[in-house]
């Protein structure tokens, strides 16, 4: 090995130590952040020994219903006024979930009675044994528990006497897990010594995430399913209560996870044959469902309120009430963490209501104590009075760690610190990589001191201390200043705006609003210098290069989908209007979209006689390959539309396609790319004589941009037709941005990776997402597995959500390649990797520091949990995602410095 090749690859492995260094500072100061700011409710282990008075039911008949919204009651569909009039034997209420509004969550407040914090949603898919007092556990300890249903039930309770669980993460089965409740609810209700009898269906909420609540699908739903409702209540004898409930809601697509009140408000339905309830609006479904319509404004204030007139048509009740309820029906003890309020419209006049009050104000008083809440003094069942005490527990239960929170802002800042002192000084690289493996060394040592060995918070530290030690690294950079031109500080002033903006909650709201304002001003400025050239060419070319980026950035932000902050001045074109299904028209779109990408892909290689070998190959595969993602996209549609019924073949064809695709693109096509020879070839004259080499005026970036087509295969499959358009989209930008910035003479500066960081968050709201839960695109697990928890299914969501930001980090990694020819000292060629690899983990880490400052101070704000909350979780996501794919594309980029330097070694 040359001496040249060898410090090209000794250069290589400095940097890839540099990069992974800054991952482990980067996920040191997120983890010490996360540690501080989401934090979970303390459990209590008390067990609650109360006595209730004695019960008016022998026996309980629980269905829930998932995502049964209360607009579903006493529809057409739904009619379940009709197995009895409202009033002694029966009634139904608004039914109000505790965010976040997902399964598991809801099934912990449905039995313990308490509460939930904002994290806790993100154990929906990972659900653990309960070990808080709830009503459930009470039961199985004085009688017979038996269920059937979603398997969400026995991942937090194991002692039924007898379970038939059912996988409920698979939303492309609308059918099986409610057959099976259909068929065995029945015959656990026949066997008396079952005290309580759980069915869990999930049809409709299935129905909803795949077609949207206004679809036939779901009419034909709720139809089958009020015909078991109809047939259960048959079956019970008069000892018996019967309860209907949804979990929680749906949005208008069909989702849920969020807080709008389409999620919130449930649907609640009790019914018993014997007159046990003293409801006293009995008037027909149809006079009440009248009478809700002239009141709705009166129920969303009702919400708010557990306690409600007797004399109220129109009831409305929180989730957490139905734990004591439900607790004095079978005559058991109010679980120790229940904060609701027993609905007096559940008990008859001659049940002693008076004791069953005195023994929840009992309980809700002692476990205020015990939470270390002062009781404050008047009627605590009234609302306004337990309202006061949620508000007091939930101020001590959100207890933030703001000195852990500062740790990892000081830590995160000390990174971009850190990227900075890189940046102008890439060839001290060797020094500070030397110093990596003391600072892991050290950091670890010191972690494991401090902090080990009480739990994964603990832990947190010692990966602070970890990252801290891996700052020692800094001490091998000298001090000198990042900004190296006039774009550089132009690129640091919009830097600094993109940044403030995520310190406003409307600005947040219309994030890709503003960063498509921002994208188009700095493509409209880097224009001006075009045309301000003396060069007519340059002037020609940069603004076909700028109209063209201008058009891109107007279709994507045209791709969106509304949160429901902006629903009223937003519409949603990602998907059919109240559906989760996307508009065909996309799929023709994207058919001419195929037609025209290798014309529009060709000229920025064809330009510098790049476009020869393992660049057409791929680049024209391209083409290919998104005709195989409209035939994957066409079945999905047709299954989705019901054309494909009784075609057994036709998921598992879906199925294959999608894993070839998300295949091709790893194993095929960077293989192919990683052993393939550089993008120029030798010109001969009639001698046969080499006359020049064409392809070397842009013989590093040709080469280095070629994986992100790669990267655009395996994200086919698992993007909708729009988003695909909008990656197609992208991909097409980035090469105009690359040679835009080097028209205008703004390569060399911070500008094109502030500019990629914006097309990547710009395409990630154009691919059907935004900084919020319900907006994950929870079903895209099954376009390559029919299971949920499959390696296919966790890598397609993963691909779904990171697209965007893997792709652009290869040209925020080789933008200082591109349009370069080959360097006398290849070692040059690295040190310029070196800077683009700072420049790109300053501008995400700045813009991830910002929203963690934004959730620092605003940890109190009202909409902390809605809109801030969720943004730091998408900065976070973002950045640590561009430090991987740094990582990867300084090894891939290396490969073409090193192949290019053996070749003129070879020939020298």
């Amino acid at each position: 090995m040359s001496r040249s090749a060898e410090k090209v690859r000794r250069a290589r492995s400095d940097l890839i130590w540099i990069g992974v260094s800054l991952l482990v500072i980067h996920c040191a100061a997120l983890a010490q952040f996360t540690k501080g700011f989401l934090l979970t409710r303390p459990v209590r282990n008390e067990i609650s020994t109360s006595r209730t008075p004695d019960p008016p039911f022998d026996r309980a008949v629980l269905l829930i219903v998932d995502a049964l919204k209360y607009d579903f009651l006493d529809t057409e569909e739904f009619p379940v006024s009709e197995i009895s009039p409202y009033g002694k034997h029966a009634f139904k209420s608004m039914f109000w979930a505790d965010p976040p509004t997902t399964t598991l969550q809801r099934l912990k407040g449905l039995t313990t009675g308490s509460l939930p914090a904002f994290i806790d949603a993100g154990s929906n898919f990972g659900g653990s044994l309960i070990d808080e007092d709830n009503w459930v556990a009470q039961a199985c300890a004085s009688g017979s528990v038996a269920f059937v249903g979603d398997d969400t039930w026995t991942s937090l309770f194991n002692n039924f006497s007898v379970s038939y669980p059912y996988p409920s993460l698979n939303v492309r089965d609308l059918h099986t897990v409610d057959n099976g409740v259909k068929e065995i609810m029945p015959q656990l209700i026949a066997n008396k010594s079952n005290t309580v009898v759980i069915g869990h269906m999930l049809g409709v909420d299935h129905v909803g995430h795949r077609y949207g609540p206004d679809h036939p699908e779901m009419a034909l739903k709720l139809r089958s399913t009020f015909e078991f409702v109809k047939q259960i209540a048959e079956q019970i004898d008069d000892d018996t209560v019967f309860i209907v409930m949804g979990d929680h809601g749906m949005d208008p697509t069909g989702n849920h996870g969020g807080d709008s009140e389409d999620e919130l408000k449930a649907g609640l339905f009790v019914y018993s044959k014997q007159p046990k309830f003293s409801y006293q609006n009995s008037e027909s479904s149809e006079s009440s469902q009248n009478s809700e319509n002239s009141e709705s404004s009166e129920s969303s204030e009702s919400s708010e309120n557990s306690k409600n007139s007797k004399n109220s048509e129109i009831l409305s009740y929180r989730q957490t009430d139905f734990v004591p309820t439900i607790s004095a029906w079978l005559g058991q003890p109010i679980p120790f963490s229940s904060l609701g309020i027993p609905i007096s419209e559940g008990f008859s006049d001659e049940y002693d209501f008076n004791a069953l009050d005195s023994v929840f104000k009992e309980q809700l008083q002692t476990y205020a104590k015990v939470a270390g809440v002062d009781v404050p003094t008047g009627d605590i069942s009234s609302a306004v009075m337990h309202a006061k005490i949620l508000d007091e527990l939930m101020s001590v239960w959100v207890l933030f760690d703001v000195r852990a929170m500062i740790k990892g802002c000081v830590l995160m800042f000390m990174a971009l610190v850190y990227s900075i002192r890189l940046s102008p000084a890439p060839q001290r690289a060797n020094r500070c990589a030397r110093l990596v493996p003391y600072g892991f060394l050290f950091g670890l040592l010191a972690g494991l001191f401090f902090g080990a060995g009480h739990g994964w918070r603990y832990w947190a530290d010692v990966l602070f201390y970890t990252g801290c030690g891996n700052l020692l690294s800094l001490l091998g950079l000298p001090r000198r200043s990042i900004f190296s031109s006039k774009w550089s500080y132009f690129a640091m002033l919009v830097l600094f705006i993109e940044s403030t903006v995520l310190f406003s909650n409307s600005f947040v709201i219309w994030e890709p609003r503003v960063l498509h304002y921002c994208a188009a001003t700095i493509i409209i400025i880097l224009l001006l210098a075009c045309l301000h050239t003396s060069s007519a060419l340059v002037s020609n070319v940069g603004l076909r290069l700028a109209i063209s980026v201008l058009f891109i950035l107007r279709v994507l932000s045209s791709i969106t989908v509304c949160r429901e902050e902006t629903s009223s001045m937003c519409e949603t074109t990602f998907y059919l209007p109240n559906s989760s299904m996307f508009p065909l028209y996309y799929l023709f779109i994207l058919a001419g979209v195929s037609l025209v990408f290798l014309p529009l892909i060709k000229p920025f290689f064809a330009v510098s006689e790049n476009f020869v070998g393992v660049a057409s190959m791929i680049v024209e595969f391209t083409v290919f390959a998104l005709l195989l993602g409209i035939t994957f996209w066409s079945l999905e549609a047709a299954d989705t539309r019901g054309l494909l019924n009784g075609l057994l073949g036709s998921q598992t064809a879906r199925i294959f396609l999608a894993r070839s695709l998300l295949s091709l693109g790893v194993a095929f096509g960077l293989f192919i790319w990683w052993k393939s020879p550089p993008l120029f070839q030798l010109v001969l004259d009639k001698t046969g004589k080499i006359k020049r080499l064409a392809g070397i005026m842009n013989i590093y970036g040709s080469y280095a941009i070629l994986p992100i087509f790669c990267i655009l295969w395996s994200l086919i499959p698992v993007n909708k037709p729009p988003g695909i358009i909008s990656l197609v989209g992208m991909v097409y930008a980035i090469l105009a941005i690359l040679d835009l910035t080097d028209l205008g003479g703004a390569k060399d500066s911070l500008l094109p990776p502030v500019l990629f960081e914006m097309l990547a968050y710009i395409t990630f709201f154009a691919t059907g997402h935004q900084a919020t839960i319900p907006s994950i695109q929870w079903d895209i697990a099954f376009s390559a597995s029919k299971t949920a928890f499959s390696f296919w299914s966790v890598l397609a969501v993963t691909l779904n959500q990171i697209g965007p930001f893997l792709i652009c980090a290869f040209p925020t990694t080789l933008y200082r390649l591109w349009r370069r020819s080959p360097f006398k000292e290849p070692i040059k060629a690295e040190m310029l990797l070196g800077t683009a690899m700072a420049h790109t983990t300053f501008v995400s880490g700045t813009r991830t520091l910002a929203s963690m400052l934004a959730a620092l101070l605003f940890r109190r704000h009202l909409m902390a949990w809605k809109i801030f909350a969720p943004r730091f979780m998408l900065g976070a996501i973002a950045l640590v995602t561009t430090d991987v794919a740094c990582i990867l594309a300084v090894l891939l980029c290396s490969n073409i410095v090193q192949k290019v330097t053996a070749f003129f070694n070879k020939n020298d």
